[in-house]
């Protein structure tokens, strides 16, 4: 595939789902990143190789296109906001993994037990105060 093909095939399979703006500016980068690479010493070939299936990159285009307001968007902003994604998803699978299974059930088991007993502790430590101050206030501490 030849960089003119590429880019027609881009153009193409753009073309009716997003604006002509977004078009010409998605066409435009790729054309400029093309060249960056191949000044940078890689082939045509293995650049576009790396690409992908233009189609399939105009589908990632109008996935993104709209939704969160990254209409004009490079793909660096593109491809910035979908791994944020993907971490956000990553963070709320590893808390879901956090408190499953036996875990869960021993902390809804554990935690109420760990409570109570320490209730029950300052109740009783309270209780003994109390009678402890009543003896000594009424002198019965030492009547032996």
């Amino acid at each position: 595939m030849t960089e003119e093909v590429f880019l027609t095939e881009l153009r193409d399979a753009l073309k009716g789902s997003v604006d002509s703006q977004t078009i010409n500016e998605n066409v435009r980068y790729y054309e400029e990143y093309i060249e960056t690479e191949v000044r940078k010493g890689r082939s045509m070939e293995e650049v576009l190789d790396s690409l992908g299936n233009p189609r399939l990159l105009a589908k990632t285009v109008i996935d993104t296109s709209d939704p969160q307001n990254l209409r004009g968007a490079s793909y660096e902003e593109w491809k910035e906001e979908e791994e944020k994604q993907e971490e956000q998803e990553e963070a709320r699978r590893e808390r879901a993994r956090i408190l499953t299974g036996w875990k869960a059930t021993l902390a809804l088991i554990a935690i109420p037990v760990v409570m109570i007993l320490f209730l029950i502790l300052v109740l009783y430590l309270v209780g003994s105060f109390i009678i402890v101050a009543v003896w000594i206030v009424f002198g019965l501490w030492n009547k032996n």
